[in-house]
This record gives structure tokens, C-alpha cells and sequence, in this order.
């Protein structure tokens, strides 16, 4: 007969991994850091918890202390009456799918954004620029001052 091994790890290393992964949750403790982000278990599921979720806590919780502090100390750097914010939205930025459907209701029926609008906000690029052969023309005020281009050949006309 064949003699047989076990299969697996002793009970040593079992307790050795444990600590290990209970010392890396407490270390991103200590720091404030939500163990999730830096991808060590804590005993918690996520199952139901998405990535914004989670960047929008560690910026309440974990981020935003330290962020306080330092606009504090710029802000006393700074002339009276101006106070200095840092910009943390790009933290909160969803994922694409939602940013797709958000921009497409924006667009959609009575837009509230035009399409440079969402090319600077979301992809942070240029306008459109004009198709050859047509000129620049601006929309009257129910367009919100949008540019329209217009054919060459065509004059300006009033719109409602």
C-alpha cells in the first residue's frame, strides 16, 4: 500500500497566516484606510458595497481629517476671507456604465447639459469643433447660449 500524507498546512502556519492577515486589517486601521481599498480582508463582505460607495467613506472617514488639516493650514497662508478646498471629486466619479446613463438623460428630451458641456466635464476635452463649410451661429436664449453651426448658405434665422 501507499503511505498516506496529509494534505494542507499545519496548524502552525494556519495561525501564522491568521495573524498575518489580522495585522494588515489593523495596520490599515491605524492609518484610517479602509481595508478594502488596499485589498486586505476584514472579516466584513462587501458583497453588496460598490467601489463609489467605498471611496466615498474612506473620503468621510479616512481621507477627510487629513484633508481638513491641510486646507486649514493653507487657508491661514491665504489673504483674509479666501479659504483653500482641495477638489475631491474625481474620488466620487461612478463607474462608466452610470456615467453613460447620466450623460444620456442630460442630453435626452430638454437637455440640461449641451455635448461640450459633458466633453469637458467627463473626458475633459475641447468643444466640437465647427464641420467644414459651416459657420458658427449662436442659439437664442432657450438653447441656454449653445453654439450651433449653421450651412455656409443658409442665413440666421430666429429660433423660438
Amino acid at each position: 500500500m501507499y503511505p498516506l500524507t496529509p494534505i494542507g498546512s499545519s496548524a502552525v502556519e494556519s495561525q501564522l497566516v491568521e495573524s498575518m492577515q489580522w495585522a494588515n486589517a489593523e495596520i490599515t486601521r491605524t492609518f484610517g484606510v479602509m481595508p478594502s481599498i488596499v485589498n486586505v480582508a476584514a472579516g466584513d463582505s462587501l458583497t453588496y458595497s460598490t467601489t463609489e460607495g467605498e471611496f466615498t467613506k474612506w473620503r468621510a472617514i479616512g481621507l477627510g481629517p487629513y484633508l481638513a488639516r491641510i486646507e486649514g493650514a493653507f487657508t491661514d497662508l491665504m489673504w483674509h476671507g479666501t479659504t483653500a478646498r482641495f477638489d475631491t471629486v474625481e474620488l466620487l466619479r461612478a463607474d462608466l456604465a452610470t456615467q453613460g446613463n447620466y450623460y444620456t438623460q442630460a442630453l435626452a428630451g430638454s437637455p440640461w447639459l449641451t455635448v461640450d458641456e459633458v466633453r469637458a466635464v467627463s473626458l475633459n476635452l475641447p468643444p466640437m469643433p465647427a464641420p467644414t463649410g459651416q459657420i458658427p451661429a449662436i442659439a437664442g436664449a432657450g438653447d441656454r447660449g449653445a453654439i450651433r453651426s449653421l450651412p455656409m448658405n443658409r442665413t440666421m434665422e430666429k429660433t423660438a
